[in-house]
């Protein structure tokens, strides 16, 4: 067996919130300024867009905000549209 699928079976093996705090560290462990190099994304934007996307996955996760489904998002926005 490969190193990367044991470690993929031990991470699966994790409760929920393990893997939610091993997902979140491994993201946070990407340098944004090499990934936004390999994108063409300026960095600071790149580091804004990643912070305000925490921002809100933490709203989600209090319960302050809820999810919509894309599809009800885009059928709104069809309506809305007069598509």
């Amino acid at each position: 067996m490969s190193a990367p699928q044991t470690l993929v079976d031990a991470a699966l093996a994790l409760s929920r919130e393990a893997r939610e705090e091993l997902v979140q560290r491994l993201i946070e462990s990407i340098e944004v300024s090499d990934a936004a190099e390999v994108e063409g994304w300026n960095p600071q934007v790149r580091a804004a867009w990643v912070k305000e996307a925490n921002r809100r996955l933490d709203e989600y996760r209090r319960g302050e905000v809820i999810a919509v489904p894309h599809e009800t998002v885009m059928a709104d926005l069809d309506k809305r549209l007069g598509r």
